[in-house]
C-alpha cells in the first residue's frame, strides 16, 4: 500500500565523526548491509530504520500525519516518533537517549533500543567499531565458528542492474509516473520517492523486469526528488537510485523561485571532516545570492558567509571555522535568493571540524 507524506519530514543531517574505521553491525555473526551506513551520535549507534527492522524480521509502518513509526515482530511491538525521545515498548513508556531522526532521507533509529525492544541482545566492541546483535537461539558474536556444512554458498544480495522512469520533465497532478527496473528474477520490488512516497509496489512483468506506477496528486509538489528501487530476494535486499530525479507540479511554483533556487551539486557530503577554513561549492540559479549559516555546540553565535552564483549558477564561498573546536559537529544551512528577495528551500548538511 502506498503512503504519501504531505510534506517531506525535516531532514536533520546527522553524521559520523572521523573514526579510524567505519561502524559495522553483525547479526548472529552475519555482517548487515545498509544503504545508509550506521552513524555514531552522542555515544549511540544510529541505523536506518527499514534496514535494521527487516534484518530482525519485523514489519514497519509509518504514519505521516503523526510522524509515528510502528514496528511489530510476533507479540513484540515498538512505537517511535520522529524527533521525540519518548517511545512505547508494548504498553510500557520508555525514554530514549537519542530520538529517531532522518539523514539523507532515511529514518535513523537508536540501534540498542530498537534491538533490545525486539528481543535481541546487543554488545558494542570499541576496538573494532562493531555492534554485535544476537537473537534468541542465534550464535554469539564471540563463539568459535563451527565447521561449515559441505553445502550452501552464502546467500548473495539480488542483482539490480538498472532503474528508469518517465519523468523527463515535471509531471502534473493526475499524470502517471512509470518506474522500471531490471535485475534478479523472482524477487519482490518496490520504489520510494524519498520523503514523499514509500514502499510503492512493483510487479515482475517478465523474468527479471519489474514495473510500477504512481498517480501524481494535484497538490503534491516535488522538486528534484530522489527515486530509489528496492529488490528483495531470499532475505537479502539491494537498492539502486535512478540516474535522474523526479519533479511534480513544478509549474505551480511562480517565477522559478522554487526549484530553480534549490541548492545542488554540493562539494560536501554529510559527516565529512573539514579544515578550519574550507570552501563550500554548489549550483543554484544564475546570479542568485547565496548565504551560509553555521552552528556548532559550544560555539557562541553563528558563522556567516555569503556570495553570488555566476552566470552558470555555480558558487564557491569560503567558510572560516577556526572558532569551532576540533571534532565538533558543524551544521550548515545554505540558502539562495533572487534579486526580488525570494528564497529557495535551504539545504542542510552537517560536517565535522577536523
Amino acid at each position: 500500500m502506498q503512503r504519501i507524506f504531505p510534506a517531506a519530514a525535516l531532514a536533520v543531517a546527522l553524521a559520523l565523526p572521523v573514526l579510524a574505521q567505519p561502524i559495522v553491525a553483525k547479526l548472529d555473526g552475519r555482517t548487515l548491509q545498509f544503504d545508509q551506513p550506521p552513524v555514531m551520535m552522542g555515544g549511540r549507534v544510529m541505523v536506518p530504520l527499514r534496514g535494521i527492522f527487516e534484518s530482525l524480521g519485523a514489519t514497519v509502518r509509518f504514519e505521516a500525519a503523526s510522524q509515528r513509526i510502528l514496528a511489530n515482530r510476533g507479540s513484540q511491538s515498538v512505537e517511535l516518533m520522529l524527533g521525540s525521545n519518548q517511545a512505547m515498548v508494548g504498553s510500557q513508556p520508555v525514554t530514549l537517549d537519542s530520538p529517531a531522526s532522518t539523514i539523507g532521507g532515511r529514518t535513523m533509529v537508536p540501534l540498542r533500543f530498537v534491538s533490545e525492544a525486539l528481543g535481541t541482545e546487543v554488545r558494542w566492541q570499541d576496538s573494532t567499531q562493531t555492534v554485535f546483535l544476537t537473537t534468541s537461539g542465534g550464535a554469539t558474536a564471540d563463539a568459535p565458528q563451527q565447521p561449515a556444512a559441505p553445502n550452501p554458498q552464502p546467500k548473495q544480495p539480488p542483482r539490480l542492474k538498472a532503474v528508469s522512469h518517465n519523468a523527463g520533465g515535471s509531471l502534473r497532478g493526475g499524470d502517471q509516473l512509470f518506474v522500471s527496473a531490471t535485475g534478479a528474477r523472482n524477487g519482490q520490488a518496490s520504489f520510494d520517492i524519498m520523503g514523499v512516497v514509500e514502499n510503492q509496489p512493483m510487479s515482475e512483468v517478465q523474468p527479471g523486469e519489474y514495473r510500477g506506477n504512481f498517480t501524481v496528486p494535484n497538490r503534491l509538489r516535488v522538486a528534484q526528488g530522489t527515486l530509489l528501487v528496492h529488490l528483495r530476494k531470499n532475505g537479502q535486499v539491494t537498492q539502486l537510485e535512478a540516474n535522474r530525479p523526479v519533479t511534480f507540479n513544478a509549474q505551480q511554483q511562480s517565477g522559478g523561485a522554487g526549484g530553480r533556487l534549490q541548492i545542488g551539486g554540493l562539494n560536501l557530503r554529510p559527516g565529512q571532516a573539514v579544515q578550519a577554513v574550507f570552501n563550500v561549492q554548489g549550483q543554484t540559479l544564475p546570479g542568485a545570492t547565496v548565504q551560509i549559516t553555521g552552528r556548532s555546540p559550544g560555539f557562541p553565535g553563528t558563522l556567516q558567509a555569503g556570495g553570488n552564483a555566476d552566470g552558470n549558477g555555480r558558487f564557491q564561498i569560503q567558510m572560516n571555522a577556526t572558532g569551532v573546536r576540533d571534532n565538533a559537529p558543524l551544521q550548515l544551512s545554505i540558502v539562495a535568493s533572487d534579486r526580488s528577495g525570494r528564497q529557495g528551500r535551504p539545504a542542510q548538511i552537517q560536517v565535522f571540524r577536523r
